[in-house]
């Protein structure tokens, strides 16, 4: 499973990736954090680290994984200028990926709400305060 997110302008967060692999034990999260520049002020948000998921933290993700499938893309799908983009890859080689511009506007209309709550559980198992971030 694999997150990626960016804003368009701008934040301390800019760019994050996680990747949660399950190919050995233990299960890994591998967090990437990079800031909207290489300002000094913003060298403290820069993250690149790799954590352990206990099994019960991944079987949850798993959980509410799966129900992303419930998702009618064409209805949740809009796009706009300035905003988040918002991606979760599922499963390896045969993945699926769900790719939603700013999925917090208009949420519950647009059937988003799995996905943003996987997002937030995600990032914060990462460290982040989505409440910043999303």
């Amino acid at each position: 499973m694999t997150l990626e997110f960016s804003y368009s302008l701008g934040a301390p967060d800019n760019h994050i990736t996680i990747e949660i692999r399950n190919t050995s034990k233990p299960i890994t999260m591998k967090v990437k954090s990079i800031p909207i520049s290489d300002h000094e002020k913003w060298k403290s948000f820069e993250k690149d680290t790799t954590m352990i998921l206990s099994n019960e933290q991944y079987d949850k993700l798993q959980i509410q994984a799966r129900k992303l499938k419930e998702i009618d893309v064409a209805k949740a799908s809009i796009r706009g200028l300035d905003g988040t983009n918002c991606s979760l890859q599922i499963g390896r080689g045969n993945s699926i990926t769900y790719d939603f511009w700013t999925p917090n506007l208009e949420t519950s209309r647009r059937g988003l709400e799995n996905f943003v709550q996987l997002f937030r559980d995600i990032l914060e198992l990462a460290g982040f305060d989505y409440k910043m971030i999303i």
